[in-house]
């Protein structure tokens, strides 16, 4: 019988510096390597972390890439971080796919409407608020660019 580690390293293909999951993925074109172990599904790459540093991962931490290759289970690519870790390095990296101003879904405003609001100094923001028909609280947040941080930051 064939060792879960036999099996899972059988899958891998160390080209390079990143060494590819071949088996099954997440589903997705170049998605997270799964691995079937133990009666269950694991991520390739934390199961990867978990062999090499041979001890379990802890409770509330992923397994990041330093590559930003989801296939990779090459452990010198591989760290452990928290949720937010992951998406601080994601949002670092370039990689959160957010979509922002106009083009958001709930977004009332346009990107026009928001340089008139930020170029409008002399007019309170109970004025404007009725004037584009959102409450005073999203013209503030304008104003001091918690929203519409992009637009808000380059007219100052």
């Amino acid at each position: 019988m064939v060792s879960n580690a036999a099996r899972f390293w059988s899958k891998v293909k160390q080209t390079g510096g990143c060494w590819e999951w071949t088996g099954g993925n997440s589903g997705r074109k170049r998605g997270y390597g799964r691995f079937r172990i133990n009666g269950g599904m694991t991520a390739a790459h934390r199961q990867a972390w978990k062999w090499c540093n041979a001890r379990e991962i802890p409770n509330g931490l992923c397994v990041l890439h330093t590559c930003d290759n989801p296939p990779c289970v090459n452990p010198l690519h591989l760290f452990l971080g928290s949720q937010r870790d992951n998406v601080k390095d994601m949002d670092r990296k370039g990689r959160a796919n957010r979509i922002y101003g106009e083009k958001h879904s709930r977004a009332k405003l346009t990107a026009v409407q928001v340089a008139e609001i930020i170029a409008d100094t002399d007019s309170t923001c109970a004025k404007l608020a009725a004037k584009h028909e959102v409450c005073r609280a999203t013209i503030s947040h304008i104003r001091n660019g918690r929203n519409w941080k992009r637009e808000a930051n380059a007219k100052h």
